[in-house]
């Protein structure tokens, strides 16, 4: 069996299965983990089939081109090529899945997860394996979040706080799950409706569909003035932004984001530790659990966690890409 990081995971056993892969073959089985767009591909030149979670493929809306999705519900087994496939709740976002490999060993691929329950999903369950490919993304002992009810407490009241004293606030989150969240956030920690980004607004109504309620929201437009806070999505977030919201609303504007990095751009005032991925703790304890043999890490500090498997656990494991993770590296068991 071997294993090849090529802009997603590639788990060759006489035949190959492609996990969150860029640019799956012909050939290959393809498995999508979940909708976030760096887990998925165009779909135009692969006609192959697609596994992924029902929830998953209503959120993809169509984006697989030619490709032939097969839905499937956690712990719902597929065949393919003489193993058995299925698909176990992450945690991350809806339909986000760790993908469980049976065929002579079995292999687990976490994907992106977390161990935490949210307001929007039940913790991720911890599966044992032979083998287990693991993502790394806070594979730091200085990565420790803490309980989500605490943050959410601090984010309702922030907003509370800051509408009481005539401010405007932005709220950041990525447009596929921690927007939701947030928005569930507002509607249970405090008394404000926001207004979303247009493809915050497109999720959510996704969401809705699935049978997720996320609370009230509106879609923003020249509306600002009839509102005390915005959820919008990071990458558009700066200072220029927070300038022409003041002129807009008439307010000061404070701007806070949810995300598991301690640092990011000076647009914002707060950051609140709030992630839908594994702490360190959290990835450490799904090694012990799992009670696998061999273990790849991948994505964030995977070197820097494969050694601390090692050293401080006695585990055999290895990085399958490098800190730019783009370059290739092969293993066999």
């Amino acid at each position: 069996m071997r294993f090849l990081e090529d802009n997603g995971l590639r788990i060759f056993n006489g035949s190959s299965i492609a996990i969150d892969c860029a640019k799956p073959k012909d050939g290959e089985l393809a498995v999508i983990t979940h909708a976030h767009s760096d887990h998925i591909f165009s779909g135009k030149s692969f006609n192959g089939s697609v596994l992924a979670s029902h929830e998953t493929l209503e959120l993809l809306n169509g984006r697989l081109g030619s490709a032939k999705p097969v839905g499937k519900r956690f712990s719902e087994k597929a065949e393919f090529e003489g193993s058995e496939i299925s698909l176990e709740s992450s945690c991350h976002v809806l339909g986000s899945a760790q993908v469980i490999i049976e065929g002579e060993k079995k292999v687990v691929v976490t994907s992106d997860f977390q161990l935490q329950e949210s307001l929007m999903l039940p913790k991720a369950q911890v599966h044992s394996a032979d083998i287990l490919v693991i993502e790394s993304t806070f594979g730091l002992p200085e990565f420790e979040f803490p309980k989500r009810e605490r943050i959410y407490g601090e984010i309702g009241k922030w907003v509370e706080a800051n509408a009481g004293d005539g401010k405007f606030t932005v709220l950041a989150g990525y447009s596929l799950g921690k927007a939701q969240e947030l928005c569930k956030i507002l509607s249970q920690y405090s008394q404000q409706v926001p207004l979303v980004h247009e493809k915050v607004f497109e999720f959510n109504k996704k969401y809705e569909s699935l049978g997720v309620k996320l609370g009230g929201f509106e879609l923003l437009n020249h509306n600002l003035k009839d509102f005390n806070v915005a959820i919008l999505p990071p990458h558009i977030v700066s200072r220029e932004l927070l300038q022409a919201l003041h002129f807009s609303t008439g307010r000061k504007v404070v701007a806070g984001i949810a995300t598991g990095w301690q640092s990011y751009n000076n647009a914002f005032s707060k950051i609140f530790p709030l992630s839908d991925h594994a702490d360190f703790e959290q990835l450490v304890h799904y090694v012990k659990e799992s009670g696998a043999k061999k273990v790849f890490t991948t994505h964030g500090f995977a070197k820097e966690f494969a050694k601390h498997l090692g050293r401080k656990l006695g585990v055999q494991a290895k990085p399958l890409d490098s800190k730019c993770q783009k370059t290739l590296e092969e293993f066999c068991d």
